[in-house]
This record gives C-alpha cells, structure tokens and sequence, in this order.
C-alpha cells in the first residue's frame, strides 16, 4: 500500500522547500511561455534546464527524497568537491609549515583566523586586509548583525542565531540602533569604547585609523558602518590575546 505518513518538516526544512518549489514554478513557467511563443534558445533551454535540475535538488533536500537529478548534480560535483578540499588542506599546510616572517605564504592563513575571530565575537566581516611594505597590516573591519546568506539551508535558525547574537551583544554593553530594518551600532563613546577594548586585547599594536559610519534613515543618530585599523605588528595576527585562549 501507498504509504499515507505525513512528511514531517522542522522550520528551516520548510522554509527551504517552499522557496525552492516557488522557484522551480517560476522557472517552468517561465520554459512553458518560451516554448509557447517559439523563443526557446538552444543557450536558454541548458540554462533553465539546469536550473530546474537545482531547484528540484533543493526541494528534494529538505523533503529527504533522493531523486536521480539530486543523484546526477551530486555525482558530478563530488570529484570537483574533492579536488578543492585536497588543494585547500595543502595550501593551507604549506601556511602553518612556514614562519611567521614569511607573510606571503602565511597571509591566507592569517586573514582566515582573524576573520573567524571577528565572526566568533558577533561582529561581522573582514571586509579586507593589505600587507604593507614594512611590515604593517591594515585592516578593514566591517559589521552585520541581520545578515542571512542567499541559499540557506537553515533561515529559520540563522534569524533566531542573529536575534541571540544581538542580545548577547547587548548584555555586553552595546548599543545598537535599527536603521530602516537592520540593526546597527550606535556611533556613540559606549560603543567605540568597548570596540577599543575588544580590538587591542587581541591586537596591542593596533592602531584606529578611521571609524566608519552613517546617518540612520529618518534619524539624526549615525551608525558604525566599519573600522578601518593599523596593526603594527605582524605577530599580533597569528599571537591570541591571553584572554582568548
């Protein structure tokens, strides 16, 4: 007998699904009128085509149905998967295996652990980071606080993560304004002083060269918008604050 059991999805997994089954209508229907019309390009039918292909992987995913277009994308993807994680590991033992002195090799490496440090504390990205001719780093720290990537398989869970993360944030000390929809950081003394903190407990050397911000829509506050920073040396990026350890 056909089995008659409900799919049992948690938030995210329907999330996901519905968005996924909302493009997949969008692109057939989409196929069907260029078909209709006589206007289906050869370049046209591989790309939508290959979309619906994802689409349906998509769908499929969350439903924990494997289709063979799952199957067919997965199987082609593996190899090049596999290929860039065995040239991933390798450059990134070639980094740890070299000095600290020796930036070129290390760079990568370094941009990578004060990257995911920024992320861990709740702050954002590293929007970017130059080695300079005499060994300075400048940095350039960015904030987000509401962002969800496009194509998330967990939405639901990352809303709830950033709401946590605000008021984690918050219990710190931070004040934070909503500027249109997204949160932001006050630009006030409170924040750029527990900024200060947090920056020079990690990077001693650091040097604040410019403090970002914005005017808050409909406002006369302004946002931090970024940090732009010297580290005069180097060491401070591979070295972890003692109160990080």
């Amino acid at each position: 007998m056909p089995d008659q059991s409900i799919v049992v999805l948690n938030d995210d997994q329907k999330a996901i699904a519905m968005k996924a089954t909302k493009e997949l209508i969008h692109g057939a229907s989409f196929i069907h009128e260029m078909v209709k019309g006589g206007k289906l390009t050869i370049e046209m039918r591989n790309t939508m085509c290959g979309l619906l292909d994802h689409y349906t992987k998509e769908i499929c995913e969350p439903l924990g149905y494997s289709s063979e277009a799952a199957q067919r994308i997965e199987e082609n993807h593996a190899e090049i998967r596999k290929l860039n994680g065995k040239i991933h590991k390798l450059e990134h033992q070639l980094g740890e295996a070299a000095p600290i002195d020796t930036v070129p090799n290390l760079l990568r490496n370094l941009f990578d652990d004060v990257s995911d440090w920024w992320k861990n504390k709740g702050m954002g990205w590293i929007h970017e980071l130059n080695y300079g001719p005499y060994g300075n780093v400048n940095l350039h720290f960015s904030f987000a606080f509401d962002h969800i990537f496009t194509g998330s398989k967990t939405p639901v869970s990352d809303k709830k993560s950033n709401d946590d993360n605000i008021a984690s944030l918050k219990e710190q000390g931070f004040i934070f304004v909503v500027d249109e929809r997204d949160h932001r950081l006050l630009d006030c003394d409170k924040n750029r002083e527990l900024l200060m903190r947090l920056l020079t407990t990690r990077f001693p050397s650091i040097q604040i060269e410019f403090w970002k911000n914005r005017s808050v829509y409909q406002s006369d506050k302004f946002a931090l918008w970024g940090i732009e920073a010297t580290i005069r040396n180097i060491h401070d990026l591979a070295a972890k604050a003692k109160n990080e350890e």
